[in-house]
């Protein structure tokens, strides 16, 4: 519980940083000439007004294990999330943005087996919640036509809010099931999973008027669960304000 709350603690450290830059990118506007919507003006002065965006990505992750390729897994779902991009440089085209997303996880197995008169199956089910705060430090170039493509890379911060474990298991008329918490020490035979996970991105982003869409991959630097790390391929599509 005391991990947890220190994940929670850092997740708003992160974002209460977040705001202050953007009030500092606030300042920063009413001394810029900005004149266009996508990222110029007359001088070739970088828009340091920035932007907000409501974003849903999508995600496929892949968990890779230290001691057995049998015990590899993915893991499908969806972020969706808000994030903040601001400029930090006048006469630079480069970025930052931050920002957090609920993300939801899900991994669903099952082995159906007969022999003869017998038949028995075994549906295997992980569900994960977790907050997702990427921060990510971005340079923009502008194409001819109003495209802009955006190289960028960061560092990612994660706090697991909710695993799930769920096993269903049946042979001919007789059935039993498991209903696991990945993150309770009792549970999980004092190896539970861990609540908080950092890591790094890297990607691209394709802007055209308010649109943006984006593919980034990630690992992060902590193990998700005990001799298990994960890999993250993501894409992503918004709108700017």
């Amino acid at each position: 519980m005391k991990r947890f709350l220190l994940c929670v603690l850092l997740a708003l450290g992160m974002l209460g940083q977040s705001a202050a830059a953007q009030a500092v990118a606030k300042e920063q506007q009413s001394a810029a000439s900005v004149v266009a919507g996508d990222g110029t003006s007359d001088n070739a002065t970088a828009v340091v007004r920035g932007w907000n965006r409501p974003y849903v990505s999508f995600n496929a992750s892949k968990v890779n294990s230290s001691v057995n390729d049998l015990l590899d897994f993915d893991l499908r779902g969806f972020t969706l999330g808000w994030l903040r991009g601001f400029g930090i440089a006048k006469k630079v085209p480069l970025y930052l943005e931050a920002g957090a997303g609920l993300q939801f996880r899900t991994m669903k197995e099952g082995i159906d087996m007969a022999d003869g008169s017998d038949v028995a199956s075994l549906d295997t089910r992980i569900n994960l919640l977790s907050l997702h705060i990427p921060v990510s430090l971005i340079y923009r170039f502008t194409l001819p036509g109003g495209l802009s493509v955006s190289p960028y890379a960061g560092l990612d911060f994660r706090a697991n809010l909710m695993g799930k474990l769920k096993v269903d298991a049946s042979f001919n008329d007789m059935s039993d099931g498991l209903d696991i918490s990945l993150f309770d020490k009792g549970d999980m035979d004092d190896h539970p999973w861990n609540r908080c996970q950092g890591g790094w991105h890297a990607g691209v982003g394709f802007g055209y008027g308010i649109v943006h869409v984006g593919v980034d991959y990630g690992r992060d630097f902590n193990e998700l669960g005990e001799n298990m790390t994960m890999g993250t391929t993501s894409v992503t599509v918004g709108l700017n304000f």
